[in-house]
């Protein structure tokens, strides 16, 4: 408990120190602000193991698979914490989307958690997208109805064809050019009227800043909800939600409306857009 709100009061301090520096910066400066924070979160949680990115996690996506084989647990689906997660963001997004039976696509899916969820509540048909194998494997173990496209987000998945595309954690990881090109492919690939969910770590949740002092950060770029609006700003979508995700204090189920709270004032883990076709 004293870690949570060590990082908590953090995060606090962060957090309000950009709106300091925002609302008392000229425009130039502000531009500078958002890089000056990617490299403060750099030198303060930058793990060297995650220079190579891609071949990092894929290594860690193998050993996942492997322990599964020898009979250990899926953390998505048994541990309390992973949990609610999926829980609080399924209710949150409930609220905007009827989820009922729906052809579903997840970008970067790596375990396939969300879909996993979303095909077990609302018995959504979901298919995965990554070019990990390793990925491929762990989620098919976990999900073995999914069906499965092994390659890069940045090709084509298709033209009309599903209701639903969301990723969460891939966005981040790319530069602006690759990003516009996802939200092409998106756009191309949604049937008329249907929705995406675009999602990003939150820089200033404590949540996050807690994983990277236990693990390390990698090439996440610190994208803002006024960043993912932009983005799509040129491909006709229509903005049906754009906020923070709800704060979770882990393990405490107590204090629910305070936790929507503190998420709504800016410390919920994921930034992300709802956007219509």
């Amino acid at each position: 408990m004293y870690i949570f709100f060590r990082f908590f009061t953090r995060g606090m301090s962060h957090f309000f120190e950009s709106i300091k520096l925002a609302f008392s910066c000229n425009k130039s400066y502000k531009q500078s602000i958002k890089p000056l924070i990617e490299k403060i979160y750099n030198c303060m949680f930058f793990n060297p193991k995650k220079k190579n990115e891609w071949k990092f996690w894929d290594y860690k996506m193998s050993k996942k698979v492997s322990e599964i084989i020898k009979g250990g647990e899926f953390k998505e689906i048994e541990d309390p914490v992973e949990k609610k997660f999926y829980f609080w963001l399924l209710e949150e997004l409930s609220n905007d989307i009827n989820f009922n039976k729906l052809n579903t696509l997840e970008l970067g899916a790596g375990s396939g958690a969300f879909s996993y969820y979303l095909q077990k509540r609302f018995r959504c048909s979901v298919t995965l997208l990554d070019n990990s194998k390793n990925a491929i494997k762990y989620a098919k173990l976990l999900n073995y109805r999914a069906k499965i496209l092994e390659k890069d987000a940045r090709q084509s998945f298709g033209i009309s064809k599903y209701n639903f595309i969301h990723t969460t954690g891939l966005l981040e990881h790319l530069n602006d050019k690759d990003i516009k090109q996802i939200i092409k492919n998106i756009k191309r690939a949604l049937k008329p009227n249907g929705i995406a969910f675009l999602a990003v770590p939150n820089y200033f949740s404590p949540a996050l800043i807690t994983l990277w002092k236990i693990h390390g950060k990698g090439s996440e770029r610190y994208i803002t909800i006024r960043d993912l609006k932009k983005y799509i700003k040129s491909y006709g979508f229509n903005l049906i939600a754009a906020r923070h995700s709800y704060f979770s204090f882990e393990k405490i189920t107590r204090y629910i409306w305070l936790e929507k709270i503190i998420g709504r004032l800016g410390l919920g883990f994921l930034n992300y857009i709802i956007v219509q076709k």
